[in-house]
């Protein structure tokens, strides 16, 4: 059993570090075209199993790992193009589980839309090095006040969408996408702004949001920068800061990019090649986030 031990709820969080996280393993990811993993998932019906995905201008393609780096397969994502995708989500579409892609990424806050594509979770066969997967569904949005640079997605058990700009001018902020969207397609949604979260923003690359994760409660979220992961609640289509600090110090990776939770609390986190440091998952634990009975 898994307790999550949170701090008072309702405070904005700071730049006082207050918690390191513990590496538990580290491990070089195996599939030599996966240099940019920019989105991590946890599969909720095939154990072990975790997606990730390349950056701009890369292929349009899912790619299976594990926590010891392995390649599980490669799914070729047929109806898609990958301008720049940051970030992925997991929820259920019909009677299937479903991988969101989010090709969010707007560095120069320069696109006047971006998409989000919806696929089917692919099965792993053993002996399968991969397919073809298809789309089965996009929507096109934009943002009520202007382009956002947008790398952490996160969807609920509701299919409603959360999606966090990095932070590069005008703070952090959530939107969200209402899963009706998807039932009732239009030529382009406007995404609700919900709040600006209280990460520090202006503060140099550190506190650019890069990932996010929702746990399999669907509660708790884990919010990744480069440096820190901090942890909110979702309540009524709103985050509360769980902690008056940063709760992790998470320098443990360079160029640090996805997160996802696992089963048991701990977090498991990817890192992109940077120059001649090589490209790992890692799993970690925030000692003051989690506590595992």
């Amino acid at each position: 059993m898994v307790q999550f031990a949170w701090s008072r709820p309702g405070t904005a969080q700071d730049s006082v570090r207050n918690d390191t996280a513990v590496v538990i393993s580290r491990n070089a990811l195996a599939n030599g075209h996966l240099v940019e993993s920019s989105a991590l998932i946890r599969s909720q019906t095939q154990p072990g199993v975790f997606w990730t995905l390349n950056d701009s201008g890369n292929p349009a393609e899912l790619f299976a790992i594990d926590t010891a780096g392995h390649d599980l397969g490669v799914f070729r994502v047929e109806g898609a193009e990958n301008r720049d995708w940051e970030s992925l989500g997991y929820a259920r579409c019909g009677s299937r589980m479903c991988l969101y892609i989010g090709d969010t990424g707007d560095n120069r806050s320069r696109y006047p839309a971006v998409e989000i594509y919806r696929v089917p979770e692919p099965v792993i066969r053993p002996g399968e090095t991969g397919h073809a997967v298809r789309a089965n569904g996009k929507i096109t949005i934009t943002y009520p006040d202007g382009p956002r640079d947008v790398e952490a997605m996160f969807v609920s058990p509701a299919s409603d969408i959360y999606l966090i700009s990095k932070g590069r001018t005008g703070g952090v902020r959530l939107y969200m996408i209402r899963a009706t969207t998807w039932t009732s397609p239009m030529a382009g949604t406007v995404a609700q702004f919900v709040e600006t979260l209280p990460i520090p923003a202006g503060r140099g690359g550190r506190y650019q949001v890069t990932d996010a994760s929702l746990a399999a409660d669907g509660i708790h979220v884990a919010i990744r920068t480069y440096a820190f992961i901090y942890f909110f609640q979702l309540a009524a289509h709103h985050l509360t800061a769980e902690s008056s600090r940063p709760t992790c110090d998470a320098q443990m990776d360079v160029q640090g990019e996805g997160i996802a939770w696992l089963a048991d609390g701990t977090l498991a986190t990817t890192s992109e090649r940077v120059a001649v440091l090589g490209k790992t998952i890692s799993v970690v634990r925030c000692s003051i986030g989690v506590r595992g009975q």
